[in-house]
């Protein structure tokens, strides 16, 4: 769990369970990074922290200026224990380091479609899935929507949910499969896939969704009725 929740370590892992095919081009690891450094691997680039969450940083255009604000942003995050400030302690177990990837680039959007696989393995083996679908990501016209194996919309509580069709159900199989493999061993993780230009690409494997804290809620229903039934589907 530890080794898959490390932004760095964690590309071995998939590299050995579906192949190099699914991802993302890295540009830097290092256990630091300085502002000349960052700005020589130019734009569109991605740089987050190997131990925590939310620390990554979207630059599309570089600058000595960009670089250095990013720089110091990243080599803060390097100095915090994001497990205990979280209580998730898997963090806390996880070595420090910058990660610079290529930026996935959709053709007719900012950001790439990112498809939260919450995987749950049952008595029998099998493994339920729920798809949580970020679109739009940093946009003005951000979305969420999730959907059950069928594909078919649930309709949460909130201003950022919304119920539409499943973009890419050609892709669907594919998908349910990378989820299957890298989730085999595991009794709830979710897995992270973007759809980029017809192309699937890994993103990250989390077993701490939202640390523990989001509250899910269907439209219309008691206020902890989609909590309860994710729980049930952890066996």
């Amino acid at each position: 769990m530890v080794l898959c929740s490390d932004k760095v370590k964690v590309r071995d892992f998939v590299l050995e369970k579906i192949g190099e095919e699914y991802l993302i081009p890295v540009l830097y690891t290092g256990e630091s990074i300085s502002a000349d450094q960052l700005c020589a691997l130019g734009n569109d680039i991605v740089a987050k922290a190997s131990h925590d969450s939310n620390s990554y940083e979207i630059i599309r255009h570089n600058t000595p200026e960009v670089a250095k604000a990013a720089t110091g942003r990243l080599q803060a995050k390097l100095k915090t224990d994001y497990g205990k400030e979280g209580n998730q302690f898997l963090y806390s177990l996880i070595q420090p380091q910058i990660i610079v990837e290529k930026m996935l680039i959709e053709k007719e959007k900012v950001t790439p479609d990112d498809f939260k696989i919450f995987c749950f393995r049952q008595a029998d083996g099998s493994v339920k899935m729920l798809i949580e679908l970020h679109e739009n990501r940093q946009q003005p016209d951000y979305r969420v929507a999730w959907y059950d194996e069928d594909l078919e919309s649930i309709l949460l509580r909130g201003d950022l949910y919304e119920a539409r069709p499943f973009p890419c159900p050609d892709r669907w199989p594919r998908m349910q499969k990378i989820a299957q493999s890298l989730s085999e061993g595991f009794d709830h993780v979710r897995i992270d896939l973007y759809y980029v230009n017809e192309q699937i690409y890994f993103g990250e494997m989390t077993f701490l969704d939202g640390g523990g804290r989001t509250e899910y809620s269907r439209f219309g229903g008691g206020k902890h009725d989609f909590d309860h039934e994710l729980g049930s589907l952890w066996r």
